[in-house]
């Protein structure tokens, strides 16, 4: 490999050269005469011989110092490169803070031309609120001679802000004598992930339970919320699947058809009833979004949920005061009315025959009147429960008044005949079953009741039965 040529080479270079160009101009034409008029031809001839070589010699060492010059022009280029369009900013402060000198970088950052930053403090650009911050650093620089470095919020020329970083150290500089090299980093788009993150952050801690799986599912971090909703700490937690929380109230298609729609949509959202690690059910709202990487590939999934346990069972409560009797915990009319809607509908379909039927409970009013409402209520309840008992699971028995009931009976036969054959039947069969005597605070007492039929078809309308 070549060396490359130090300095004092090329000094020692151009030196012989300027000898032999010296030389050389002595052996001009026009010198000749002089200097050879007193020689003989052999030592003419050798003189014209040494002249040739050392004009050749001259050529060398001027390709040699063209050579070097074009290398000189590479370097100032590369120079130009390293310098000029470096990725960070460069100045030279003097002891005051002055610049002295600046790269194009710097010029760009602040987005103001070199002729308006030279000579000018580089305080000037820093936000007024910040100024502080970099007096103290480069206090402390000419204090201790030691590279500081400082973040601080710089303004452009237009008004807008960046963050940087400066990093600084001193240095002598034979014209300016003590000088100051800072370096200026754009750490704008570090600073907003650190303010992201702290949001998220912040985010994260948030009311709601939060997990982040990978893409198989298995935990990798979890917030306080999840572990006060679900009762697992986060120890306990990572490293397991999902399925640690999952109760036994679905079946596996659900979970198929959810992961699905998960991974069609990006997310799902919906109510789901998972279980706390005491193995009790609560209900949540959850939303689970898909986090894909820059080459779409599912990297984690993120869930969202609430307990809404409270509001399930309030929503129950309402919906049990809504839709059934208070009493006897039998539908009421109005969820009577829906039920027998509902069955008009399938009859119409398939065209089987169902029957109503209207239970009347005798004298009735006479028992509150001598014994009292909560003894009427103890008979209400044991009906109730007796007419539950002799009738199919599919069946409906409700409370239609304060001592009426409805049974519905639907899908009894396509044949007329054969369901009212059917209903008459359960009749016979309820009238049987209210002969055994009724307990009521230790006393016995028998009820009669009345049972009245009417088939239900594809003709009826809900009105038919119920007024």
């Amino acid at each position: 490999m070549k060396r490359k040529k130090s300095k004092i080479d090329l000094k020692k270079e151009e030196t012989q050269a300027q000898i032999l160009r010296e030389k050389a101009e002595l052996l001009t034409p026009e010198n000749i005469p002089v200097f050879t008029k007193d020689l003989s031809p052999e030592k003419m001839q050798d003189l014209l011989q040494e002249f040739h070589i050392h004009q050749i010699e001259l050529e060398m060492q001027n390709e040699e110092l063209r050579h070097r010059q074009a290398e000189l022009a590479a370097e100032k280029e590369r120079y130009f490169d390293i310098y000029e369009l470096a990725p960070v900013g460069y100045f030279t402060l003097n002891q005051e803070g002055e610049i002295l000198q600046v790269n194009l970088t710097a010029t760009i950052l602040l987005g103001t031309p070199k002729s308006s930053l030279i000579h000018y403090s580089l305080e000037k650009f820093i936000l007024n609120k910040d100024k502080d911050i970099f007096y103290f650093h480069r206090k402390k620089l000419l204090s201790t001679r030691q590279t500081q470095s400082c973040e601080v919020r710089m303004v452009k020329s237009d008004g807008s802000q960046f963050w940087a970083q400066l990093d600084s150290q001193h240095s002598k500089n034979g014209k300016n004598g003590l000088v100051l090299n800072v370096v200026l980093h754009d750490i704008t788009q570090r600073k907003n992930a650190q303010r992201d993150l702290a949001i998220a952050a912040i985010a994260f801690e948030c009311q709601n339970g939060v997990l982040i799986t990978d893409p198989k599912g298995i935990i990798l971090r979890v917030n306080k919320s999840f572990t006060r909703i679900t009762g697992y700490t986060a120890q306990e937690a990572i490293g397991q699947s999902v399925s640690i929380l999952k109760s036994d109230r679905y079946p596996e298609s659900f979970f198929a058809r959810l992961w699905s729609k998960l991974n069609q949509n990006e997310r799902w959202q919906g109510e789901i009833w998972n279980k706390r690690k005491n193995g009790e059910n609560y209900a949540e709202l959850l939303s689970i979004t898909a986090v894909r990487s820059e080459g779409a590939e599912v990297t984690h999934y993120v869930g969202n949920f609430s307990d809404i346990t409270e509001d399930k069972e309030a929503e129950a409560t309402i919906q049990l005061l809504a839709y059934y009797d208070s009493l006897t915990g039998l539908p009421n009319r109005r969820l009577l009315q829906d039920r027998i809607t509902q069955a008009i509908g399938a009859s119409a379909r398939s065209g089987e025959y169902g029957a109503v039927l209207f239970v009347d409970v005798d004298h009735f009013n006479t028992l509150n009147d001598t014994c009292g409402h909560s003894v009427g209520d103890l008979l209400l309840v044991d009906i109730a429960q007796r007419l539950r008992a002799n009738v199919r699971q599919s069946d409906t028995v409700g409370r239609h008044g304060e001592d009426e009931f409805v049974i519905l009976l639907d899908n009894l036969s396509s044949e007329m005949t054969e369901a009212a054959t059917m209903a008459q039947q359960l009749r016979e069969k309820l009238l049987e079953a209210m002969k055994k005597p009724f307990n009521l605070n230790g006393v016995e007492y028998h009820c009669k009741i009345g049972v009245e039929i009417n088939l239900l078809s594809k003709d009826n309308t809900t009105k038919d039965f119920l007024r």
